[in-house]
């Protein structure tokens, strides 16, 4: 079995997601938008077995562009055509020598091949893919949901909704204020009256973190804002990204200052960056999205270093399809000991490119299946609706 080509489809989704969606009854702040693209895969295979994937577009957030990751994945293919698909090692090999060698950059696109590279070799071997990276400790997952409300009585109000739900894990926004008119007292304490509001209302047994976005400046601007609002005695309570996500040794302050653990997102875009994390001693927890770090295949190896430091590991992901937060899931199942998941954000888009299979979310629960690979079918219908037309992406 060879790799024969790898097809694109580059698509245009609307977001649903209260403070992103156009028209919402909040406000959306401007860094939010109400649409997102992303690129959809097909890797094609000499003996028929064709493998999906989804590479994210996050411009705002990565840096990459529609334009890029097609790019990107037409300098895979021309690299990887004739290799054998579950020759993972070599495939990633090849793959790093032509983008991104010498510094981290936007590896979506490398994301979307490993899971349609793995949805291949579960196809081969009826195993889900869970089974190929080690097996799973769990294939259904407790819920953390992301709330982005501009007031506190508002971020309070919907996550009492969301605790309804069924959810037990809240990702509290608490910098937005903050990255959209700068920072000043006014700002920071109008963000921290969403995140003290909800820790008043929903129950002590619900995971809350307070993600600020990398916003809080410095260390010592954080601890003082920890003592300060008393948040030391929520025992519920995470501080997510506070600091730069280079600014490991601010971080390391705040874990050591306060006793509020700290939790680690963007700085977590490698295996060697995270070793750096534990040399500092910087994180208590920390996030691993498969869309930054380059898949599933490299997700493992942070989940592995993570629990070996003893630091608790939770999954989330780009909004993105099912395609994606499937494959997302499939990296959960390896956590011993999980934190609930954000895989929700495929409900954050109007549209839906899958016809058959993938996750289920219900009853405050993601279940994913033990069908071979990843379980999806595609809805080409609705590829076509989507589809972005641009002079740019010959598509």
């Amino acid at each position: 079995m060879k790799i024969q080509s790898i097809v694109q489809y580059p698509v245009k989704y609307n977001i649903i997601k209260e403070g992103w969606a156009a028209g919402s009854q909040y406000h959306s702040y401007y860094f939010w938008p109400s649409e997102t693209t992303s690129i959809i895969i097909e890797v094609q295979t000499s003996n028929g077995l064709i493998g999906v994937g989804e590479a994210a577009v996050e411009h705002w957030y990565y840096g990459n562009t529609l334009e890029h990751n097609s790019k990107t994945l037409e300098l895979y293919e021309e690299r990887i055509k004739g290799e054998d698909p579950e020759n993972l090692a070599r495939i990633h090999r090849l793959a790093d020598s032509v983008i991104g060698r010498g510094a981290p950059s936007s590896t979506s696109s490398k994301d979307a091949l490993d899971t349609a590279l793995l949805d291949i070799a579960g196809q081969a071997h009826s195993e889900p893919i869970y089974n190929l990276l080690g097996g799973a400790y769990q294939t259904s997952f407790e819920l953390m949901t992301n709330l982005y409300l501009d007031t506190a009585d508002a971020m309070a109000q919907k996550a009492m909704e969301s605790v309804k739900d069924g959810y037990t894990g809240l990702k509290i926004k608490c910098g937005m204020e903050v990255e959209e008119k700068g920072y000043s007292l006014k700002n920071i304490y109008k963000d921290l009256a969403k995140l003290v509001k909800t820790l008043e209302v929903v129950p002590s047994t619900i995971q809350i973190d307070g993600d600020c976005n990398q916003s809080w400046g410095s260390a010592h601007r954080a601890i003082s804002l920890i003592k300060a609002n008393n948040l030391e005695r929520y025992a519920n309570l995470g501080i997510e990204q506070p600091l730069g996500y280079l600014d490991l040794q601010g971080a390391s302050k705040i874990g050591k200052a306060t006793s509020v653990p700290v939790v680690l997102d963007e700085s977590i875009f490698s295996p060697e960056m995270l070793i750096e994390v534990i040399r500092n001693g910087a994180a208590d927890r920390i996030v691993v999205k498969p869309s930054r770090v380059g898949g599933l295949t490299e997700s493992k190896k942070l989940i592995t270093i993570a629990e070996a430091a003893s630091i608790n590991v939770c999954l989330d992901n780009s909004p993105c399809s099912k395609i994606g937060m499937t494959a997302m899931c499939h990296a959960a199942a390896l956590v011993k000991e999980p934190y609930p998941a954000c895989a929700d954000l495929h409900t954050w888009l109007k549209e839906d490119p899958v016809k058959k299979g993938g996750l289920t979310v219900e009853d405050g629960l993601a279940k994913i299946s033990s069908a071979p690979g990843l379980g999806i079918e595609l809805d080409y219908d609705v590829l076509e609706k989507i589809k972005v037309r641009s002079q740019s992406i010959n598509r």
